[in-house]
């Protein structure tokens, strides 16, 4: 869903090229809330629709919002917990700008392997 946002297709379309902001941007690691799905917070716009998700539909509530203001992020409240319930794959449909990403198959994989 990345390249299909409707909100980056009106700024490309119809917004400026310069910038009105004149504070640094915020840059923050991506990480992984479960071995299978990565989190790329550069693209993240705060909207916990997989927040709500996991809350709602699977009442797991490992993954939450973090921080105040501009330091807040979506995150695991401890590092080294994962998002534990099988249907964690369900929010990435939801994300509207493609944040959570599933990794790319690599060539050489035994799941790819035992398909062929």
């Amino acid at each position: 869903q990345a390249q299909n946002c409707d909100l980056q297709h009106v700024s490309i379309n119809y917004g400026t090229d310069i910038t009105r902001y004149r504070e640094d941007k915020r840059a923050v690691a991506d990480f992984y809330f479960d071995p299978y799905t990565r989190v790329i917070l550069q693209r993240c716009i705060h909207c916990t629709r997989c927040v709500r998700f996991l809350h709602e539909w699977t009442s797991d509530y490992s993954l939450g919002m973090i921080g105040r203001g501009g330091l807040s992020e979506i995150s695991t409240f401890m590092d080294e917990l994962e998002v534990s319930t099988e249907h964690a794959g369900g929010a990435l449909k939801l994300c509207p700008v493609g944040s959570l990403n599933a990794p790319e198959p690599v060539a050489n994989s035994p799941q790819l392997l035992l398909e062929a």
